[in-house]
């Protein structure tokens, strides 16, 4: 900031110092307030401009080397970006086949349908989702997480491990895939000849028969070239999600739908379950009524 007082004595010695042909007068009090006021102006002004000109051009370069700007100057445009509220929103049902979901809607619940189909309203539509179905999309998405996870497996030690006797075939069918029964959680170790036991399996496997599903697993590898991996893998992830999945005929109570729904609801796609069957179907109120006779 320029100081008044210093302005003052030079100018005094700049008069003193100056020919002495021409006659000079001091400036009054009032011309070194104005000259003053300049030299702030003039002094912010190279502040503030001059930098920016730099930053302007920092960044250009930036850009053009990494195809982005700085860290700090990419949070500030994402926060100074504009706020989009819930009431600008598109408002999207999630279940219309889309890339876009919105959070769980308001819906109500209705009952249930021969113990097999949930039936829940959602504004002017009635949704009838199979249960079956819906919970095999949950499972196996769950199941996949876990099997292509590089962190600890999701595994639960049994109480009373299965003996499993092994036919040549089986037995070989194991030793080939070893693999990918431990990616999936299962653990065995073998007990014989042509035995194993069965020590571990994913947890969402515990209340299962884990013998049965261990053989069940070893027919659909069976079914699948050797040398597809990829579907071998989705068999035999589809073949653990159906197994753990609840089945027709069960009775869900309240919460357990509810549960159900928080959680199909959040899948990326969950409108058909691993084996290409629908997981809901949906009627519109003037669909009913039109079945009526009142449209």
């Amino acid at each position: 900031m320029f100081n008044k007082k210093n302005g003052i004595e030079e100018i005094k010695e700049t008069i003193n110092e100056a020919p002495e042909k021409e006659e000079f007068k001091l400036p009054t009090e009032e011309q070194i307030d104005k000259i003053t006021n300049i030299l702030n102006i003039q002094k912010n002004m190279d502040v503030e401009i001059e930098p920016k000109e730099e930053n302007i051009e920092f960044d250009e370069m930036y850009v053009k080397t990494f195809g982005k700007l700085p860290e700090k100057q990419q949070k500030e445009k994402i926060n100074n970006a504009p706020t989009v509220t819930l009431s600008s929103a598109e408002n999207i049902s999630v279940f219309e086949e889309s890339e876009k979901y919105t959070p769980i809607p308001s819906y109500k619940y209705i009952g249930a349908l021969f113990s097999t189909y949930i039936v829940i309203e959602i504004k002017d539509e009635i949704y009838i989702i199979d249960q079956h179905a819906a919970h095999e999309r949950v499972m196996y998405e769950k199941v996949k997480e876990n099997f292509y996870s590089e962190k600890e497996k999701d595994s639960q030690i049994m109480l009373l491990p299965d003996i499993i006797t092994l036919s040549h075939k089986e037995k070989e069918i194991v030793k080939e895939n070893t693999e990918l029964f431990k990616k999936a959680g299962f653990i065995f170790e073998e007990f014989g000849e042509n035995t194993i036991r069965l020590i571990g399996v994913p947890s969402l496997c515990m209340d299962l028969d884990t013998k049965e599903l261990f053989l069940q697993l070893l027919d659909e590898i069976d079914t699948v070239a050797i040398t597809a991996t990829q579907e071998k893998e989705d068999k035999f992830i589809s073949t653990v999600a159906c197994k753990a999945a609840v089945k027709a005929n069960m009775n869900l109570n309240k919460e357990e739908v509810e549960n159900l729904m928080k959680q199909l609801l959040v899948l990326p796609n969950p409108f058909t379950c691993p084996h290409g069957r629908p997981t809901a179907i949906k009627m519109s109120r003037y669909e009913i009524e039109r079945k009526f006779s009142r449209k």
